[in-house]
């Protein structure tokens, strides 16, 4: 028999006794640079950002590590009541509103679940980017700390149409069960449905769909190797163990509100060319128009690579090392290729790059979100500077189905769900045991 999709409602874990949970919630732990960490600690001495992503201390050894801390930190909450089990397995509902444009605000709803794991070579859950050991190593350390707890959702796109979001209207018309806003005028709301109808035709509904991650890669990789870890460690297998299990975030890929922000690439060559022989080897492949870097280059930069877009043009703004001005380089749309892949293929065939290693390309590169600080590097001698436009989630979609991994940090899904709205901290029953005490 075929695998097929295996969605659970969980007893999630919850900050206790407030509605507003905004001083206890988080950003994902790859979002959170060390000033925004001693923020957080110091915001509120119950923040998720203890658990998800403890800052190491001097004090730290082999027995005693931030690992360790997060551990402890868990326990202890859990034992004074700061976080507390639901009583019965539920799905969660998040509706993440925020702002796109000043004045224009989308909302996106996700579902919260567990989802049985599967490798991506099983076609099951499908990856879209590649990734990097590091983030693993991290990940696994802290789910071997905490026996497999998960503090925020893998983010993954079902495509129905926003068929699914209905079962969930009338459980969330009453206000919602905790609430967050943020800094940076996002609401994120949360309903707990304890219904195991609406349970049981979700299951149904998505039996048989391929899910795409959209967000997480690290964290689910992580936890099939942890979940690999313990079957060893077990001798055999048990279906229903709780280190099967993932939570995630179910989004509908056909929403609206789903927004890519792009990440701009900077080339660093041990001996750049300069900008003439830079701008000839562009005009091979593209139509150049020369922009002066002076005061708003970088949001002018943008537009004009949207209206590109909006054409249906391949486009991209190039600065070179030290330059005063950039090139908005276009070449008409021939292939459904994506804007970034097409990018590091045309890297791959340029004489400056060292031959030593076959991935000599993402060792070249650095990466920044702001098109603006991307520039300024660039006039300060640090690489070539390539602004690109976001790719679609057709594209994430289209390379996820064909079996074809996106460079690394091809897309950033904009915003992101908060840790410490939700957890999944395995207890001693196996998971259908707990999902049987809604039956």
């Amino acid at each position: 028999m075929s695998e097929t999709v295996d969605v659970r409602p969980l007893r999630g874990v919850r900050f206790a006794g407030s509605h507003d949970v905004s001083h206890y919630v988080c950003p994902p732990y790859d979002r959170i640079p060390d000033a925004l960490r001693n923020k957080l600690y110091a915001f509120d001495p119950h923040n998720a950002v203890r658990l998800t992503f403890p800052r190491p201390e001097p004090e730290d050894g082999p027995d005693n590590d931030r690992y360790g801390r997060a551990a402890k930190t868990l326990r202890g909450w859990l034992d004074t009541g700061t976080l507390k089990r639901d009583s019965s397995p539920s799905l969660y509902v998040y509706d993440l509103e925020f702002e796109v444009e000043p004045g224009v605000r989308r909302a996106r709803r996700a579902i919260l679940a567990l989802i049985r794991l599967s490798p991506f070579s099983n076609g099951i859950i499908l990856p879209h980017e590649e990734t990097l050991p590091g983030p693993k190593i991290d990940r696994m350390n802290l789910l071997r700390a905490t026996g497999g707890a998960q503090f925020g959702p893998v983010f993954l796109l079902y495509f129905k149409k926003r068929r699914l979001e209905k079962l969930f209207d009338e459980p969330c018309a009453r206000p919602a069960d905790a609430e967050a806003r943020t800094d940076t005028r996002e609401t994120h709301r949360l309903w707990v449905v304890a219904d195991s109808k609406i349970a049981a035709e979700l299951k149904s509904e998505l039996r048989d769909e391929r899910l795409v991650v959209a967000d997480g890669h690290h964290r689910y990789t992580t936890a099939v190797e942890y979940r690999d870890e313990r079957r060893r460690e077990a001798g055999d297998e048990n279906p229903e163990a709780s280190y099967e299990f993932r939570l995630v975030a179910l989004v509908d890929g056909d929403s609206d509100s789903l927004v890519i922000r792009p990440t701009h690439r900077i080339l660093e060559l041990p001996a750049p060319p300069d900008d003439e022989l830079l701008r000839r080897r562009l005009e091979t492949e593209f139509t150049l128009r020369a922009v002066p870097l002076d005061g708003d280059a970088g949001p002018r930069l943008v537009e004009a690579l949207a209206a590109e877009r909006a054409k249906r043009a391949r486009a991209y703004a190039i600065a070179a090392p030290g330059s005063k001005s950039a090139w908005v380089a276009s070449r008409p749309r021939v292939s459904a290729e994506d804007d970034v892949t097409f990018l590091h293929r045309l890297f791959e065939s340029w004489e400056w790059l060292p031959r030593e290693r076959a991935e000599a390309v993402e060792a070249q590169l650095r990466f920044e979100k702001d098109p603006t600080r991307a520039l300024e590097r660039a006039q300060a001698g640090e690489g070539i500077a390539f602004l690109v436009n976001p790719i679609d989630v057709e594209d994430v979609r289209t390379a996820a189905q064909i079996g074809r991994r996106l460079p690394q940090k091809s897309t950033d899904f904009h915003p992101k769900f908060l840790s410490g709205m939700v957890s999944w901290v395995p207890d001693p029953a196996p998971v259908s045991a707990r999902a049987g005490a809604s039956r």
